[in-house]
């Protein structure tokens, strides 16, 4: 403690709002009696063993893309908002990606032109059902909770046991449990002051 009284020892159970360190330092007399107060801003490293609760789960089906292979090359030419395709034919595909690319016309030097030309190409694809294998499902909530694990170990928080486990359902892949952790604690409370003896 460089600045407080503790008001509990080490491995003292307390919850949220106790005072663990106080601010208000008793002034003594010769005769050991409280004369009065002095008042200082508590600076301490507290230090508290508790419990984080770690929970997430995802669908073990998913929507995967699967491209057919067939693709249309397009020219495109624009002007502002508006753009033209050549050629005008209709677009038979239901799912498909577009990649374009564009050239502005320049007209004068320092003015940017609303003309543009460039050319498009448009990959069909349909929408597959999918299902992760278990051990797919697995390596994705480890990697899921090994980050998560991570970011506490660079926030400077000391895990000591990790009870957190990995199970399935039908349709649910599940990341749930405990970690009992050492993690910096404690924040600064207002304090009423007391009056002078």
């Amino acid at each position: 403690t460089r600045a407080g009284i503790p008001q509990v020892v080490p491995d003292t159970e307390v919850k949220k709002g106790d005072l663990l360190v106080s601010g208000t330092i008793p002034i003594k007399g010769d005769d050991g009696t409280i004369t009065g107060y002095q008042y200082a801003t508590p600076d301490a490293d507290i230090l508290m063993e508790t419990k984080i609760y770690y929970e997430d789960e995802f669908a073990l089906q998913y929507q995967e893309k699967v491209y057919t292979g067939k693709e249309i090359n397009r020219l495109r030419m624009g002007y502002d908002q508006k753009v033209l395709y050549l050629p005008t034919r209709k677009n038979e595909f239901t799912e498909y990606d577009m990649v374009a690319t564009e050239y502005v016309i320049p007209l004068f030097k320092e003015y940017k032109s609303p003309m543009f030309v460039g050319c498009c190409k448009l990959k069909e694809y349909y929408t597959a059902t999918k299902k992760y294998e278990e051990e797919q499902a697995k390596k994705i909530a480890q990697d899921v909770f090994q980050r998560y694990y991570n970011d506490l170990i660079k926030k400077g928080v000391q895990i000591i046991e990790n009870n957190v486990k990995i199970d399935f359902t039908d349709r649910i892949c599940r990341t749930r449990g405990t970690l009992t952790v050492i993690q910096n604690a404690g924040e600064i409370q207002s304090w009423e002051l007391q009056k002078n003896i």
